[in-house]
């Protein structure tokens, strides 16, 4: 895969993964073929043989995630007191569970 083509892909799947976070529809069939196939490339000269996905497209998506929750976190703490702050996390926690159950 070319540099370039690479930035595109990994860039589309940021927006999406954005997308999904702010409650916009996405369709995540597509983010999970492209994270699949950066799962299935290796990447050269790398020992031992890491994916696309170790070296390229999780070190964006953690970054990228880091940097959302940071905001989103400074925006509630701004608009909340801290008994609803606490509340919406454990909202936030429930609909994690909830999510990772199935």
């Amino acid at each position: 895969m070319t540099p370039d083509i690479r930035e595109h892909v990994i860039n589309g799947v940021l927006r999406q993964v954005y997308r999904e976070r702010v409650n916009q529809a996405v369709k995540p069939s597509s983010i999970k073929e492209c994270v699949d196939v950066f799962l299935r490339l290796p990447t050269p000269n790398t020992i031992p043989v890491q994916t696309h996905y170790k070296t390229y497209l999780e070190p964006r998506i953690l970054q990228d995630s880091r940097t959302f929750y940071e905001k989103e976190a400074r925006t509630l703490l701004e608009g909340y007191d801290a008994s609803a702050y606490l509340a919406l996390v454990r909202f936030f926690c429930f609909e994690i569970l909830k999510l990772k159950e199935g």
